[in-house]
């Protein structure tokens, strides 16, 4: 029986292209100050690393959305129809409760920032015996969340004194508002933000004042309007990726970093929004977002190209049969991995990126506690003989390589740390589906079972 990598679990571990081509236009201004903070039209962008200068845009229509998109940096739009026309522009706490009924609230009190949790990937799915086996690793939080009264929520939202609860709202409006209503609250021009796609998600988000989203990185590209209150954005490139330790694709808090700390990474901007502008982020672009004062804001999310390309990849035929014998599944696994990565970036990238992805996203979460060496439950690596024989990797390769050169060719669409950091969600996935989830960090640690095979002739 063939083996394939599909799942919801799978698709949301994807990975988005960020581009950097230069731009010559004249509807945006350079906001650069790399000692202060620098003010325009109300935009306020304290640089704190490397990246320089964020651009402001004035709006021009859909043409303007579609240049903000092809430059691939964050971006403040001034001058966008919700600023001025859109009945939305009016939200407020007293406003807003007269249109919603109920809202779904995430509530707590020990901390002020919330993580994003995922219920679905193989972590959170894992039997009570694997966190016995893995005490360093807690179990998957509860999250109190239930739909609360929206006029009793959004008065507190304003009363929300320190000592209180931090309450949390991020839902499609489309859940929280019949699309009559829905309609009528924004302006035809909400289209213009992703006119080429047929599938836009506009999002609510509510939060007391003091509330954080934990850093992470998102697959969509996402244009952010705050409409009540003030929201800060502590945003950074995707190539910190390394620097800032994600969690590993199989584990709930995916996609959220380890390191809370943006601005550690050297390269982080600090961007200051208020009601009247629009932020755009790139995906992939990590952020920090923080509440300085109780807000209210919508955003338009649409799943960026790389998504796609890279649902296309976690939907492909994995080479592998159930019936094959252990050793000769071991050898397969192996000789996959290492041409996909040999092919993608030569013997250094081959030889490296697994054990970088165990240090990177397993090594905090591990402490000291080190994986058994080799996994229990797989052959020793000098036990494999068919790996010194060379009509054996032959014939693997050659039954391999229709599904290999497929699978390069997608990789091959994104670009250097997406591709990378997307490798290793690949690689991640592929180990638990083949071996379950007790072996993959063994099978990343030890350098021995990724050792290069001893000709390359055989990395088709």
């Amino acid at each position: 029986m063939r083996l394939w990598l599909v799942g919801a679990v799978m698709a949301a571990a994807v990975a988005a292209v960020v581009t950097w081509p230069s731009l010559n236009s004249t509807s945006w201004s350079w906001v650069t100050s790399p000692t202060a903070n620098a003010k325009h039209n109300g935009a306020k962008v304290a640089l704190t690393g490397s990246q320089g200068a964020v651009r402001v845009w004035q709006w021009a229509g859909s043409s303007t959305a579609a240049q903000v998109r092809r430059a691939g940096l964050p971006a403040i739009i001034i001058g966008h129809p919700s600023t001025v026309e859109w009945p939305c522009r009016h939200w407020s706490p007293a406003s807003l409760a007269k249109l919603l009924h109920r809202v779904p609230v995430k509530r707590q009190r020990s901390s002020n920032v919330f993580i994003y949790t995922n219920d679905g990937v193989p972590m959170a799915t894992a039997p009570e015996s694997f966190f016995d086996r893995n005490p360093h690793l807690s179990k998957p939080p509860l999250i109190d969340m239930k739909a609360e009264v929206a006029d009793e929520f959004l008065q507190e939202l304003l009363l929300s004194q320190p000592g209180s609860s931090h309450a949390y709202v991020g839902c499609p409006l489309s859940q929280v508002l019949p699309p009559e209503t829905l309609q009528a609250q924004l302006g035809p021009e909400s289209r213009d933000f992703f006119p080429d796609q047929p599938a836009i998600e506009v999002n609510l988000w509510i939060g007391t004042k003091g509330v954080e989203a934990h850093p992470h990185y998102d697959t969509s590209e996402n244009f952010y309007l705050p409409l009540f209150g003030k929201k800060t954005f502590v945003v950074a490139p995707p190539s910190v990726h390394k620097a800032v330790r994600l969690y590993p694709s199989l584990h709930w808090h995916y996609r959220q970093t380890q390191v809370s700390n943006l601005n550690d990474t050297g390269q982080a901007l600090v961007i200051e929004l208020q009601a009247g502008q629009v932020l755009y982020l790139p995906p992939f672009w990590f952020h920090h977002v923080k509440s300085p004062e109780p807000s209210i804001s919508i955003n338009f999310w649409s799943e960026s190209q790389a998504y796609n390309i890279m649902e296309q990849a976690f939907t492909s035929p994995v080479p592998l049969d159930e019936d094959m014998s252990t050793s000769t599944m071991c050898l397969r696994v192996r000789l996959f991995i290492r041409t996909l990565l040999f092919r993608l970036g030569g013997v250094m990238l081959a030889a490296t990126l697994p054990g970088a992805v165990f240090e990177q996203r397993y090594g905090l979460l591990r402490g000291t506690s080190l994986p058994a060496t080799p996994c229990p439950s797989l052959p020793s690596v000098r036990a494999w003989p068919e790996e010194r024989d060379p009509d054996k990797l032959k014939l693997e390769s050659d039954s391999m390589k229709p599904h290999l050169l497929r699978l390069v060719g997608l990789f091959q669409q994104l670009q250097g740390d997406v591709r990378d950091l997307y490798l290793a969600n690949f690689i991640e996935h592929l180990l638990f589906r083949v071996f379950g989830l007790d072996a993959v960090p063994s099978l990343l640690l030890y350098s021995l079972w990724f050792q290069p095979f001893h000709d390359r002739k055989y990395f088709v």
